[in-house]
């Protein structure tokens, strides 16, 4: 039976980011993990948080796989709140209703870094006038 839309909190998204680190970082695949959590939690179900599909971890098996990476549960949690809260704080500036004016200019800095460091050249792009002649034309007829 197929189980209801489930949009993903914050706290569900710093899990799933945190599992598939610790996955990670324990050396051991989909199937290793599986093994070596006593066939308690399943290749797929491993995959599926690893990856963020279907359902967010339950507490249970958010425990479990502290346990099979040899790391402190409680520990694991409040780094968990932690990155909740970095990615609730980045959902809100990212939000149209976001007032700009209001933050201050360390904080504008602080965003502009951040979406650098993520890649994100979407603030520079925006000031460029030759952004739309470079695709249109490509890079050499902008010039």
């Amino acid at each position: 039976m197929p189980t209801k839309s489930y949009e993903w909190k914050p706290t569900d998204r710093a899990a799933q980011e945190i599992i598939a680190e610790l996955v990670k970082e324990s050396g051991l695949g989909y199937t290793g993990f599986e093994r070596a959590s006593d066939e308690q939690i399943g290749y797929n179900r491993v995959r599926d948080l690893v990856l963020g599909l279907k359902a967010p971890v339950r507490l249970s098996e958010f425990i479990l796989i502290c346990n099979v990476c040899d790391v402190d549960p409680v520990a694991t949690l409040t780094h968990t709140i932690k990155r909740a809260k970095e990615i609730e704080a980045q959902d809100s500036l990212q939000a149209p209703n976001v007032d700009v004016s209001q933050l201050s200019e360390e904080e504008k800095v602080e965003i502009i870094l951040e979406k650098l460091a993520q890649g994100d050249m979407s603030l520079a792009t925006m000031r460029d006038p030759n952004k739309y002649l470079e695709r249109e034309h490509g890079a050499d007829d902008a010039a």
